[in-house]
């Protein structure tokens, strides 16, 4: 965190978090992250499977980033570890998130050696969010389907409006745990406020977001 306190020493109040094409890593670095940006026992991530019991992970308070504005930036390039973070700041309420429908990787895997030397990765638990949502990508049929609509690439403000208001809002049944905003269904994480196509749209949101930074950005 050196250079979170070098910028604060330069005025930094609000912080731009950039995870686009971030493939994660390791949980707790995950879990280390986000509890720079939440307070007190707020939950980061839990993980639960079949016959692995729930196992939390909260936030001790002590993060440095508990104050100012966060904007965190996804694609559908952001997986795992990243979306662990992007997942407990939309869900606290502690931040925007812009960008695309991140790629939903939310497995808790056992790597088993075998005396061959190969090995496989059993899947024992998923990832969820602090609202309950499992991080990793459907596999149900109607929510796939779902979830490819919501990600044409290529589609208009009047489509993703149509898509979002016929398809996604009538299954939408996790909500944000402080102002119990309505958060996606279940697979990956979406910007469900701007869910914008291009670079420029970005770079437009965040002029209107923290105009003060954008003059000196490059997206």
């Amino acid at each position: 965190m050196d250079a979170v306190e070098g910028l604060k020493v330069l005025g930094m109040k609000d912080l731009i978090l950039d995870l686009q094409e971030n493939g994660g890593g390791y949980l707790m670095a995950a879990v280390q992250i986000a509890n720079e940006f939440l307070h007190h026992d707020d939950l980061i991530v839990y993980t639960q499977g079949r016959r692995v019991p729930r196992q939390d992970h909260r936030a001790d308070g002590k993060g440095k980033l508990v104050d100012g504005k966060v904007l965190v930036l996804i694609n559908e390039y952001t997986a795992s570890a990243a979306e662990i973070v992007t997942g407990a700041i939309q869900d606290q309420d502690r931040g925007e998130v812009v960008g695309r429908r991140s790629f939903g990787k939310g497995l808790v895997q056992r790597p088993i050696d075998f005396a061959d030397g190969s090995m496989i990765r059993l899947t024992i638990a998923h990832y969820y969010t602090p609202s309950g949502r499992c991080i990793q990508k459907p596999y149900r049929r109607k929510v796939k389907r779902l979830t490819m609509l919501w990600t044409l690439k290529n589609a208009s403000n009047m489509v993703n409006f149509i898509v979002l208001t016929a398809f996604i809002l009538p299954t939408l049944k996790y909500k944000t745990c402080e102002s119990s905003a309505l958060s996606m269904v279940e697979g990956a994480l979406c910007p469900i406020t701007s869910c914008l196509s291009t670079p420029h749209c970005t770079r437009s949101f965040i002029a209107s977001w923290l105009p003060e930074a954008i003059s000196s950005m490059q997206i």
